[in-house]
Parts: structure tokens; sequence; C-alpha cells
């Protein structure tokens, strides 16, 4: 056998590429982006909502903004460890509970 040739009863670890495993995997990562791109895009409809609400200027606004940015970037690191330490399982349903439970305003 090839290498660099994959057979339908190739194994990885202990799953088999024919096993319903890596199919439930993509349709959990599918609808993980879903549902985050789905959030996102409320979220980014309401900026102008709650910026009058809230009566910031632009710039305050903007640094706001930068903040989340910096506060996502800072989160990847440890977003990775707990990846990489608990069942991914768990916290793909610890930022999923943490999105829908967020405010929507």
């Amino acid at each position: 056998m090839d290498a660099g040739v994959i057979t339908p009863d190739a194994t990885v670890g202990s799953l088999s590429a024919a096993s319903p495993a890596p199919r439930a995997a993509r349709r959990a990562v599918a609808l993980m982006f879903f549902v985050n791109g789905a959030l996102l895009a409320n979220w980014v409809a309401r900026i102008p909502a709650v910026q009058q609400r809230l009566g910031l200027s632009t710039g305050a606004l903007g640094i706001a903004l930068l903040g989340m940015a910096v506060g996502a970037l800072a989160a990847f690191p440890v977003t990775g460890w707990l990846i990489a330490h608990i069942v991914v399982l768990g916290v793909a349903i610890a930022v999923l509970a943490r999105n829908v439970g967020s405010p929507a305003q």
C-alpha cells in the first residue's frame, strides 16, 4: 500500500474513516460556525442602537470594539488549552450556552 493513499478502511487513532463519527464531527463544526455567524450578524446589526442607547461617541465605540477584539485574541491561547485538556464537546456546549445566554442588546 502506498503511504500517500487513503483507503476507505483507513483509521486515524481508533476511528475508521468509514465510521459515522467524522460525519457527526463535521456537522457539529458546521453548526457551531452557523450559530456563531448568526450571533455575530445579530450583534453587528445592533451596534448603532447600542451606541445610541449608551450615548457613546464614535471614538468610544471604536475603543470598545477594539477591546472586544483584544479580548478575543487574549482568549485564543486559553481556548486552545481548554480544547486540549477538556472534552471538546463540553467546550462547544459551554460556548454555545454563553452565546445563547448573552444579552441581545
